[in-house]
């Protein structure tokens, strides 16, 4: 068999980059579904590269002999039997020797997998490739400007702060040179007249001219206020860069590990679709059951507490953390929302009516509900606050959006329904 090489390094030093990413193009497809199947491994703040597993049986380049031409000298350890020029019989059984596929005795796929790493850009990209958020926020978003000062050349008034020293010295300079210039090249002439006039009274008449001369060259001050630089800025108006994003997930006792798990998919996605977006991306967790606490990624997580739900508790915690540390006008606000669609009865008018007022601070409301033990189709799944956020979704169609999962497998299809790029 003609000998195969593959060059499968990890490329941490961004080497035979262009032939990186022609690999990644060529597999992409496979490239993504392992990507996706990771999200659920990563923290929701992990900005790290990403190690992806691939087939190791793919369709890769490879550089053959060619059998039809060349001398072929082969060295075989151990050989007491052949000679240059005897044929060797295939072993009995077939090219395997009765092994199973790939070499295993008991016909199982031995095919190791293909392991390298993505960078964040990369997984990134692979992730997101066709999404986009909605026209809306996009719109909305071109309306949100903080105003930058930048460099805008010099000025000859300013403040003292802002003095620059380095062109104030060479205004300065030049100033010196351009008004003394003239002076010394007349001084110069009658030094020249000095040293050839013989009469005495020419001569002092000459003398007391340069000497008259000298003194006003000498006369010019170091820094006049014409000299005086300073640098100047102007307001630029600029984007809104930075983003916060809500995570709200109802943490009672009836969302299971299961139902965390998609949730923890679902705001995984969110997180780094915004990253994408915006320089800096805040993440608060917020978890309620009866009552709205923050906590940390871990507890948000892994936590869980009897009781009953009330929902409205999580949406007055947002805009109470929103009034006191995220004003409006300077961060783009998200809040992405997960549960099992229980809320107590007497909540549901008041959790609607706290939602309709902060959702015009917010850029979009994305709200998914798990059911994870209920088989779609053949009950009513429809909870009240699925009704209630539906009645919401009909007022502002486009900044929010919800769905219902019922199996871990449809968080990205439902990611995707949500952020599919429209055409224009």
């Amino acid at each position: 068999m003609a000998p195969v090489v593959i060059d499968r390094r990890s490329n941490p030093s961004k080497k035979n980059l262009s032939n990186r990413q022609r690999f990644i193009e060529r597999f992409k497809g496979k490239i993504a579904e392992s990507a996706k199947k990771s999200i659920g491994k990563r923290s929701i703040t992990d900005s790290g590269d990403q190690e992806i597993s691939i087939p190791a049986d793919t369709d890769e380049p490879r550089f053959n002999h060619r059998n039809d031409s060349g001398d072929w000298d082969y060295v075989l350890p151990g050989n007491e039997e052949y000679m240059p020029g005897d044929p060797i019989k295939k072993p009995s059984g077939g090219a395997g020797g009765g092994r199973g596929k790939n070499g295993s005795p008991n016909g199982e796929d031995l095919t190791d997998e293909f392991e390298f790493y993505l960078n964040y850009e990369e997984y990134l990209n692979i992730i997101f490739d066709d999404l986009e958020l909605p026209d809306l926020i996009k719109h909305s978003e071109k309306l949100i400007l903080s105003h930058q000062l930048r460099r805008a050349g010099f000025t000859t008034s300013g403040v003292p702060t802002n003095l620059n020293v380095e062109k104030t010295a060479l205004a300065g300079l030049s100033r010196r040179i351009a008004l003394k210039t003239p002076k010394l090249k007349q001084i110069e002439e009658l030094q020249a007249q000095l040293e050839q006039e013989q009469d005495a009274d020419k001569r002092a008449e000459i003398q007391e001219e340069i000497n008259r001369l000298k003194i006003h060259a000498n006369a010019i001050g170091f820094l006049d206020s014409v000299d005086l630089r300073y640098n100047n800025f102007v307001p630029q108006p600029k984007p809104i860069t930075q983003a916060v994003m809500f995570c709200v997930m109802d943490v009672s006792y009836s969302m299971g590990e299961k139902e965390k798990t998609i949730a923890k998919k679902f705001f995984m996605l969110l997180y780094l679709f915004l990253n994408r977006r915006y320089k800096n991306v805040e993440v608060v967790f917020i978890r309620h059951h009866d009552r709205a606490i923050e906590c940390d990624e871990e507890s948000f997580f892994k936590d869980r507490e009897s009781g009953g739900t009330v929902v409205s508790t999580a949406y007055e915690l947002v805009e109470k953390i929103i009034e006191e540390r995220f004003p409006v006008d300077s961060w783009n606000m998200y809040l992405a929302q997960a549960s099992d669609g229980d809320n107590s009865y007497n909540d549901i008018n008041h959790a609607q009516g706290v939602m309709s007022q902060l959702i015009d601070n917010l850029q979009f409301m994305c709200y998914v509900e798990i059911l994870a033990y209920v088989h779609p189709g053949l009950f009513d799944t429809t909870t009240n606050l699925y009704k209630s956020l539906g009645d919401l979704q009909t007022t502002f169609p486009k900044k929010i959006l919800i769905n219902q999962i019922f199996d871990e497998s449809e968080v990205v299809q439902v990611f995707r329904k949500f952020f599919a790029r429209t055409t224009q």
